[in-house]
C-alpha cells in the first residue's frame, strides 16, 4: 500500500476571526503533529478575506509554504516557479497537484488573472506530461464553483480540457462551502467534483481505485477503505 498524505483544503479559521500571527502558528503546530506528510492549499479566510491581505500572506508562506517537507519529501514534489504554493507529484500510479485557487473576493484583478492562468498552465502541464505513465489525477484547491461560470470560467475552461485530453478519471476536490457534495461529470464526463464538508467535520478518506466503474471511493460516505486522505479544517 502506498502510504497516504493529508491535505488541507483551506480556511484554517473562521471567516470573522482575526488574522493574528497566532493562530497561524497554533494551525501550523498542529499539522505538524501529523504522522503522516501534509500538503495545505491557501483559503480566503487566511488571505484575501483578511484586513490586511498582504501581511496574510506572509504569515500563510511563513506557516504552510512547503510543509510537506517537513517529512523529508518522499513524494519528489514539484513546485511551479513564482507560485510555490502550487504542486505536484506521482504516487502509485496517480497524480496529484494542488492550486492556489480562494475564495471569490478580488483584491486585484490583474493578479487574480494571473494566478488563474498560472494554475491553468500547472493543470494542463502536468496533466500531459504524466497522461502516459497515470491511471487517475485529483485536483485540490479550495474553492469551485458548482457551475463552471464567473470569475473562474477561464481555469475551469483550461482544467476541463486538460481532462478531456487526459482520457482518464479526474477527481477536483474543493472546500469553500463546507457541506459534503458529489458531481460526477462535472466540466467533462471525467471529472468527478467532490466538495468536502469542513469545519468539525473529520478528515475524509478518499480511495483512489481501478475499478473503471467507481475509480474514487469515498469511506464513510459510500464504502469502507483505506489510502490517501483529504479533509478540510
Amino acid at each position: 500500500m502506498w502510504p497516504s498524505s493529508l491535505v488541507h483544503l483551506g480556511d484554517i479559521k473562521p471567516g470573522r476571526a482575526p488574522c493574528t500571527e497566532d493562530r497561524y502558528r497554533r494551525v501550523a503546530d498542529l499539522l505538524r503533529a501529523s504522522a503522516k506528510p501534509v500538503f495545505i492549499v491557501p483559503g480566503d479566510n487566511e488571505w484575501n478575506g483578511c484586513a490586511d491581505p498582504g501581511a496574510a500572506w506572509t504569515l500563510w508562506k511563513k506557516y504552510f509554504l512547503r510543509m510537506d517537507s517537513l517529512w523529508g519529501n518522499p513524494y519528489r514534489v514539484s513546485r511551479q516557479p513564482g507560485r510555490r504554493e502550487n504542486f505536484a507529484f506521482v504516487r502509485g500510479g496517480v497524480l496529484f497537484a494542488g492550486v492556489n485557487l480562494v475564495g471569490p473576493l478580488v483584491i486585484r484583478r490583474a493578479e487574480w488573472k494571473r494566478r488563474l492562468a498560472r494554475n491553468a498552465s500547472w493543470i494542463r502541464r502536468h496533466f500531459r506530461l504524466r497522461a502516459g505513465g497515470v491511471r487517475r489525477a485529483v485536483v485540490f484547491a479550495h474553492y469551485g464553483k458548482r457551475r463552471p461560470h464567473g470569475l473562474y470560467s477561464d481555469f475551469f475552461a483550461a482544467l476541463a480540457g486538460a481532462a478531456r485530453a487526459f482520457k482518464k478519471p479526474v477527481l477536483f476536490l474543493h472546500g469553500q462551502f463546507h457541506a459534503w457534495e458529489v458531481q460526477r461529470g462535472f466540466l467533462a464526463k471525467n471529472i468527478t467534483r467532490v466538495m468536502a464538508a469542513g469545519g468539525s467535520a473529520p478528515p475524509q478518506r478518499v480511495i483512489v481505485t481501478l475499478d473503471a466503474n467507481t475509480p474514487f471511493r469515498f469511506p464513510g460516505r459510500d464504502a469502507p477503505g483505506d489510502s490517501a486522505l483529504a479533509g478540510e479544517g
